[in-house]
């Protein structure tokens, strides 16, 4: 994926927060950092690459509340660590609840640092 800046139909809100995410039906989780989000998806580092198209569940520690956020979701993206970062990947979420959507849509409306 090229750094060129592109459209996009949604606000998009650079963050820093804690993540999980696995494969569907995996036990193998790596811990990974959320670096954006909107309601549509959301950019994440990880140390371990993913697949395009492999479907996953990302668990996010988000401020303020006692239980993590669980999402279905499908690595849309990928680019690889170079040196001074780890691997990213895009990930459009699958089918989130209204609950999850309002929780998204509370930190990408906030103007605090998150």
């Amino acid at each position: 994926m090229s750094a060129a800046r592109h459209f996009r139909l949604r606000a998009r809100r650079n963050v820093r927060l804690s993540a999980r995410i696995s494969a569907r039906g995996s036990e193998i989780s790596l811990d990974s950092r959320l670096i954006d989000l909107s309601l549509e998806g959301a950019c994440i580092e990880l140390p371990t690459p993913v697949e395009v198209g492999d479907t996953v569940s990302l668990t996010v520690d988000l401020p303020g509340l006692w239980d993590p956020l669980a999402l279905n979701a499908v690595v849309a993206w990928t680019a690889p660590e170079d040196g001074e970062r780890e691997a990213r990947a895009g990930i459009r979420f699958s089918s989130p609840s209204g609950q999850s959507l309002l929780l998204i849509a509370d930190l990408v409306g906030r103007e605090a640092p998150i």
